[in-house]
């Protein structure tokens, strides 16, 4: 698959906050990734008229770090975030990405 999109992906991080308990972030410097993006859903809040909600396929190259709920990705200056675990699949010749 071609990838013509080139993603900057945060991938998350477990640190500990001030009072000492685990918490989970994305990383503070990204890494370009080669990816496929393509708008699936897009909403509006038509109370205020000003609100607007899309939803995003993100297909990453398979060298990319794994993603989760924490991760966040950049892409022509708008930031995304991840709604759960990213999903990986299987090519044709077995392999994951």
């Amino acid at each position: 698959m071609m990838f013509p999109h080139t993603l900057t992906v945060y991938p998350s991080e477990l640190v500990t906050d001030p009072d000492g308990n685990p918490v989970r972030r994305p990383v503070a410097d990204g890494m370009p990734v080669l990816g496929f993006v393509q708008p699936v859903t897009a909403s509006e809040d038509t109370t205020d008229g000003q609100a607007s909600q899309a939803r995003y396929l993100v297909m990453l190259d398979p060298s990319a770090p794994r993603l989760d709920a924490y991760s966040r990705l950049e892409w022509t200056g708008r930031t995304f975030e991840t709604l759960g675990e990213a999903l990986w699949l299987a090519a044709p010749d077995e392999s994951v990405s």
